[in-house]
């Protein structure tokens, strides 16, 4: 072979693979995930001031609360170095704070601070129209399919699994995994403590009734869920013996709604729950639930 021929650029047909590179399937989702990212960025912008990686931690706390930094890098797919920047950047901001772990004195447990929820809940609709726009001509089969593939491969699952010692998280993280309910309703589950509990819900036309506001019954489903993590927490399945809501204030289309239960007497098996209901306009309902043990636990694990 001659000089010229070995330093000739060469193409498709001469064997070399570099072109047969650009068909993998890795190749094609990260170009798909660059291009599908890079709108979404100036929206994260205008929306909360944040960038594409400071949603991304966000998020991985939101859906994991007490994780550590360790676990957010691997659920987000992020450096660790990074990781601990963008959260100490969160935290110089007020929407994320930190403790130490019990378990390891060289390693922290992070959480979202009711800034941090707010920017999550102002952004979370600005999330599900994105979604919606790039998939919701896919059909649910064809969706249903994409997410075993993900999954197959080693992309993390919708629902984390919980920080290790975290027992209200593997407990509510198992409540959920059963829940089709709270899910089909368009609920998202938040942080889980022993006798707390905070879900969240954008409306959605579904959701209105007759007066054009969100129906009545969706509002107290929503705080009747957080009741019931709340409730469940503890890893030991509890049933509602009375539940009593008052309605303050309407729901409108967009909104994101987000009930804070809490628990507030516990005698025996029996257990009394405070539930608040808020919106953009602050609250929106109360709720107050009565829980009894039964004797199994929360939700199969």
């Amino acid at each position: 072979m001659s000089a010229a021929e070995e330093e000739s650029p060469g193409g498709p047909e001469d064997g070399r693979a570099a072109p047969e590179l650009a068909e993998t399937v890795a190749f094609r989702l990260s170009t798909a995930a660059s291009h599908l990212a890079r709108p979404f960025r100036s929206e994260l912008g205008r929306a909360a001031g944040v960038s594409l990686t400071e949603w991304r931690c966000i998020l991985a706390l939101a859906a994991a609360p007490g994780g550590s930094g360790e676990d957010v890098a691997e659920r987000m797919g992020l450096d660790r170095m990074t990781t601990s920047r963008t959260l100490r950047r969160l935290e110089g901001r007020g929407l994320a704070a930190r403790r130490g772990d019990a378990a390891n004195r060289k390693r922290f447990r992070w959480r979202l601070t009711d800034g941090g929820w707010a920017v999550a809940d102002r952004i979370a609709p600005l999330a599900r129209a994105r979604d919606e726009a790039l998939f919701g001509h896919v059909t649910p089969a064809d969706r249903a399919a994409l997410d075993r593939v993900l999954s197959r491969v080693g992309l993390p699952a919708a629902t984390p699994a919980p920080p290790a010692g975290d027992a209200p998280r593997g407990a509510a993280a198992a409540m959920w995994r059963a829940d089709a309910a709270s899910r089909w309703l368009g609920m998202t589950l938040g942080e889980v403590s022993e006798g707390a509990a905070r879900l969240t819900l954008e409306v959605a036309p579904h959701h209105l009734n007759a007066h054009g506001t969100c129906h009545g019954g969706v509002i107290f489903a929503l705080a009747d869920s957080a009741f019931a993590y709340a409730c469940n927490a503890r890893g030991e399945a509890a049933a509602t013996m009375h539940a009593l809501a008052s309605f303050l204030l309407p729901a409108r289309e967009g909104e994101t709604l987000a009930a804070a239960a809490r628990e507030t007497a516990l005698a025996g098996r029996n257990g009394i729950y405070d539930v608040e209901v808020t919106g953009p306009a602050g609250p929106i309902a109360q709720f107050r639930g009565m829980s009894r043990t039964l004797a199994r636990p929360a939700a199969p694990l």
